[in-house]
């Protein structure tokens, strides 16, 4: 199950290329792809929603270098932020992220040209393959974006994170 050979991921490995400042984070680089792409399919990981900006005020489609966005959210990223809303210190943003999440999802769209979808896929445990595990939230994600890929047809897609271990899981896979 390879996307375009290798699973992408943003915020710093294949597609991405430093340019000026990060509009997520004014201190941090910003990575822009190199060409512009039609559309991009990105999933946006729970340390993303929890510690950057809110999604619509991200420009996706500059940062991912296409006209097009579609941002797929998958269940283990709203099992995490339900779980976080309970936590003293993330609840304020759980409960941001699960509210834009539910307004988005009644127009289908963040903005115009990026668009919201989200994935009611609940991988079981015989679905994890090879040196996936069922037991990490990160291998949750990056299942669910290999299996959206595969079952769309998708071969523009990249895993949207700040995260060490899940960028070292995309680069795995």
């Amino acid at each position: 199950m390879a996307v375009s050979g290798q699973l992408l991921v943003g915020f710093g490995s294949e597609i991405f290329t430093p340019t000026n400042r990060n509009p997520l984070r004014p201190n941090e680089t910003v990575y822009d792809n190199a060409g512009r792409a039609s559309s991009m399919h990105v999933f946006p990981d729970t340390n993303i929603l929890l510690h950057y900006r809110p999604l619509a005020e991200i420009d996706w489609k500059h940062l991912c270098g296409a006209n097009e966005v579609t941002l797929v959210i998958c269940l283990k990223v709203i099992h995490e932020l339900d779980e976080k809303k309970s936590d003293a210190r993330l609840s304020s943003r759980a409960t941001r992220a699960i509210k834009d999440i539910r307004e988005a999802k009644q127009s289908g769209q963040i903005k115009n040209g990026v668009a919201l979808k989200i994935l009611n896929y609940e991988p079981r445990q015989a679905d994890f393959e090879g040196t996936l595990s069922p037991d990490s939230a990160d291998d949750h994600i990056v299942h669910s974006a290999l299996h959206y890929a595969t079952a769309n047809q998708i071969d523009r897609l990249c895993i949207a994170t700040g995260d060490l271990g899940m960028e070292l899981r995309c680069d795995a896979h």
